[in-house]
C-alpha cells in the first residue's frame, strides 16, 4: 500500500511538471507568435496553428505520460505479488522507459520545430525591417530628388521672369546708347564747325583788345603831348670883359 501511494505520488508530480513544461511552452509560443507578427494574414494564421497544433501535441503526450506512469504503478503493486519481485518491476521500469522515452523524443521534436519557428519569424522580422527601412530611405531619397528638382525648376523659372522683366529695359538702354552714338557721330561736323568759329572768334577778339590797346596807348601819349609846356628860352649870354691893353 505505501509503495502504491508513493507511485501515485510520483504520478501526480510527473503529471504537474508536465503541465507547468507545457503552460511554459505555450507562453512561449504565444510570445513568438506576438514577436514574429508577418505581415502577411496567412503566414499569420500559419504560425497560429502551428501553435495549437503544438499544444495538443504536448497535451497528448503529458496524458501518455501520465498514463505510462499509471500502467507503472499498477504493474509495480501487481509485481509485489509475485516470487521474482525485482526481475517483474525491471521489465516494468525498461517498459516505462521505453513509453518515456519515444514520448520525450516528441517532446524534442517539437520544442525543435518551435526554435525553427521562431528563427524563421525572427529573420522574417528582420527582413521586413530591412525592407521597411529601405523602402523608408528610397522614399526619403525621392522626396529630396523631388524637393531639390521643384527648387531647381522655380530657380530657372524665377531667373526666366528676372531676365523677361529686365529684357525691356535692357532694350531700352541699349536704344538709347545707340542714339546717343548716332547723335554724337552727327553732332561731330557740326561740333567741329562751332569748335573753328570759336577758336577764329578768340583769334579776333584778341586782335581787337590789342588795337584797343594800341589805341588807348596812343591817345595817351597825344594827350601827354599837348598837355606838355614849350622849354623856357635860355638867358642871354653876358658880354665878354674888355681885355686891358
Amino acid at each position: 500500500m505505501r509503495s502504491l501511494t508513493a507511485c501515485l505520488f510520483c504520478s501526480l508530480v510527473a503529471i504537474t511538471c508536465v503541465a507547468t513544461n507545457n503552460a511554459n511552452a505555450r507562453t512561449e509560443d504565444q510570445k513568438a507568435e506576438k514577436n514574429s507578427a508577418t505581415p502577411s494574414l496567412a503566414s499569420s494564421t500559419a504560425a497560429s496553428a502551428n501553435s495549437a497544433r503544438r499544444d495538443a501535441e504536448r497535451e497528448r503526450i503529458s496524458v501518455q505520460r501520465a498514463a505510462a506512469e499509471t500502467e507503472f504503478s499498477r504493474a509495480k503493486l501487481a509485481c509485489s505479488a509475485k516470487f521474482f519481485e525485482t526481475e517483474c518491476v525491471n521489465e516494468a521500469k525498461a517498459k516505462r522507459r521505453l513509453v518515456a522515452d519515444d514520448l520525450r523524443r516528441q517532446d524534442v521534436a517539437l520544442n525543435d520545430e518551435q526554435r525553427r519557428e521562431k528563427a524563421a519569424a525572427a529573420l522574417q522580422r528582420a527582413q521586413n525591417t530591412q525592407r521597411e527601412r529601405q523602402s523608408a530611405e528610397r522614399a526619403q531619397k525621392e522626396a529630396e530628388s523631388r524637393e531639390k528638382d521643384a527648387a531647381r525648376r522655380e530657380r530657372v523659372s524665377n531667373r526666366a521672369a528676372d531676365l523677361a522683366e529686365r529684357l525691356p529695359q535692357q532694350r531700352k538702354t541699349t536704344q538709347n546708347k545707340t542714339e546717343a552714338t548716332a547723335r554724337k557721330l552727327k553732332a561731330a561736323p557740326q561740333a567741329q564747325s562751332d569748335q573753328a568759329t570759336k577758336a577764329a572768334q578768340v583769334v579776333a577778339d584778341q586782335a581787337a583788345r590789342e588795337q584797343r590797346y594800341a589805341q588807348r596807348k596812343a591817345d595817351t601819349q597825344a594827350r601827354l603831348v599837348k598837355n606838355t609846356k614849350p622849354p623856357a628860352a635860355p638867358l642871354p649870354t653876358p658880354p665878354l670883359p674888355a681885355t686891358p691893353i
